[in-house]
C-alpha cells in the first residue's frame, strides 16, 4: 500500500496546485502515518538519525511527508 500510495502522491504532485493540493495534504499525512508514526515513541529523545528508505521510498522525499499537525517531517528530526 505504501508503494501505491507513494505512485499516487507523485502524481498528485505534478498535477496544477488547485486540483493536486488537497490530494497531495491528504496522501502525505497517510504516507507519515504508515512509514513514521508507527517508529516515531521508539525514536524518543534521538536527535538525529539516519534513514536507508527502501523501494519507492527512495523515490519521494520525506521533507513532503506532513505530520497530523501540518508540520513536515524534517523539523520533527532536527
Amino acid at each position: 500500500q505504501i508503494d501505491k500510495d507513494i505512485v499516487k502522491l507523485k502524481k498528485a504532485i505534478s498535477e496544477p496546485m488547485e486540483r493536486g493540493a488537497q490530494k497531495t495534504t491528504e496522501l502525505s499525512r497517510r504516507l507519515y502515518d504508515r512509514v513514521f508514526a508507527a517508529i516515531q515513541e521508539k525514536l524518543g529523545s534521538a536527535v538525529e538519525i539516519f534513514i536507508s528508505p527502501d523501494g519507492k521510498l527512495n523515490l519521494i522525499p520525506f521533507e513532503i511527508l506532513q505530520q497530523p499537525d501540518g508540520s513536515v517531517i524534517s523539523a520533527a528530526l532536527h
